[in-house]
């Protein structure tokens, strides 16, 4: 799962499935979207993101 502030989503999928040569990106390839969401500021999306992230730490954590 990806989570954070992206201006160029398409740019970005190319980047992870098809240009890039090493990295962890490549080990999980294909990369697909399965959920987005638009914000107006990346503060917005900030928001919507961070709880999202301390519940995956929790979960590893357990």
């Amino acid at each position: 799962m990806y989570i954070g502030f992206i201006s160029d989503l398409t740019d970005r999928f190319l980047s992870h499935n098809e240009l890039a040569t090493k990295g962890r990106t490549v080990k999980y390839r294909p990369w697909v979207i399965a959920h987005t969401e638009e914000f107006q500021t990346k503060k917005g999306s900030y928001y919507k993101g961070k709880p999202i992230e301390i519940g995956q730490q929790q979960k590893v954590c357990l």
